[in-house]
């Protein structure tokens, strides 16, 4: 996309080049460093694009070698402004709209945050509309260095964070603190509880004292790795302690509960096929819309879709745009069959599997039995899960 806006602003030719060798013309563009581009056979000839600067050195070699060259098309700004130097008003106007542009380069139209999952972007979203890094900011206001240190504090799970600003966009990219992410020495003095309750299935720990074993029960909140070490003497009598950061991996085997059900008769929309469309325009946060009259159909779905105008990935601009359709239906009453639910419900479990596996937990066994009576559909019993535990606190010590 920069290519090309960098090829309109210079301005380019499209030529049509006929010779006895194009091999040897082709050969000559090369050897003299000249950028063509979308080349096609035409009329026994050849066209291709080439900008201003290397069409004027490229014509008295053309003349040695015996190539005929004829212009076919000229693009770009330089040809855009001379056909239009006698519209006083559009050259205002397009002097007028580069200004604006040019002012509206120096704000924040975008945010990108990426690689965030204990914090949804929205929350994130709001935090920076309090810290005055949103949509609108200007550019130069944001200390990118001083944000990343405020995210950290005010999302402790954020374990690394960087926030750059590209074209009118601000760039928030997060690597959140998942256990053993941190090396010994950023570790605070701290111990590793039970996120919640079950039955350990492993434990290696790295540092700090293991409280629990292979196969003792655990209930949220117990201590399972501590970060007070004791010091013994010769006589193997405790002499003091040394603290540190409990560091271990350690995996916990719980029972997830599962219930679901859902009725045999439902309804389903079907579409009429009938359709009106609106459209949708907005600067900044002001919304201008003509949408179709609600009274038209009795029942309708609403789609929108809109679009952000820019250049590029990086430099967006305050002006949306799109449309709205309305889409008629209408509701008919059906019924599973038995195989039918069975299927949906069977379905339903396995996203709902695939949301618990997301989070790096592992399914170890599935007892769910799908039942199906005259009026409904349900699913019902347990999950036994194998997940990472091990939540840090931090230690108060209580020696003086």
């Amino acid at each position: 996309m920069t290519e090309k806006i960098q090829r309109f602003i210079r301005g380019y030719v499209r030529i049509r080049v006929r010779t006895v060798s194009y091999d040897r013309f082709l050969n000559i563009c090369a050897l003299h460093g000249f950028y063509i581009w979308d080349l096609t056979p035409k009329e026994n000839a050849y066209e291709l694009n080439i900008s201003i600067k290397d069409f004027r050195k490229l014509r008295p070699l053309a003349r040695k070698t015996g190539a005929h060259i004829r212009i076919v098309k000229k693009r770009g700004l330089p040809f855009w402004l001379f056909r239009n130097r006698h519209r006083k008003a559009f050259a205002v106007g397009f002097l007028g709209g580069s200004a604006l542009l040019f002012l509206f380069s120096f704000f924040i139209w975008n945010i990108e945050i990426n690689g965030n999952r204990s914090a949804s972007a929205e929350v994130i979203y709001r935090y920076l509309k309090e810290e005055k890094a949103t949509y609108g900011t200007l550019k130069n206001t944001i200390d990118c260095k001083k944000l990343q240190s405020d995210l950290r504090k005010k999302f402790p799970d954020f374990l690394w964070v960087s926030a750059k600003i590209k074209g009118t966009s601000l760039l928030i990219d997060v690597k959140e603190n998942d256990i053993g992410d941190l090396t010994q020495k950023e570790l605070p003095e701290s111990d590793l509880i039970a996120g919640s309750g079950g039955v350990i299935e492993s434990i290696v720990t790295r540092k700090g004292v293991p409280q629990v074993q292979v196969g003792d029960r655990v209930k949220k909140g117990d201590l399972l790795v501590s970060s007070e070490i004791p010091i013994f003497n010769d006589e193997k009598e405790v002499t003091g302690y040394q603290y540190c950061g409990a560091d271990a991996d350690i995996f916990i085997r719980t029972v997830y509960e599962y219930q679901d059900e859902f009725p045999l008769i439902y309804e389903e929309k079907v579409y009429t096929g009938k359709e009106k469309s609106g459209l949708l325009f907005q600067i900044g946060s002001r919304i201008f819309s003509w949408r179709p009259k609600e009274g038209t159909y009795k029942t309708f779905d609403l789609v929108t879709e809109e679009r952000q105008f820019g250049f590029s990935r990086y430099f967006k601009l305050p002006f949306f745009y799109g449309r709205m359709r309305m889409r008629e239906y209408r509701l008919v009453k059906k019924r599973y069959s038995p195989a039918e639910a069975a299927a949906r419900m069977q379905e339903q479990m396995e996203k709902n599997m695939e949301k618990i596996q997301e989070k790096g937990v592992q399914i170890f066994e599935n007892d769910v039995k799908i039942e199906t009576d005259e009026k409904s559909c349900s699913a019902k019993g347990q999950f036994t899960l194998i997940q990472r535990t091990g939540k840090r606190v931090e230690r108060t010590r209580t020696d003086s």
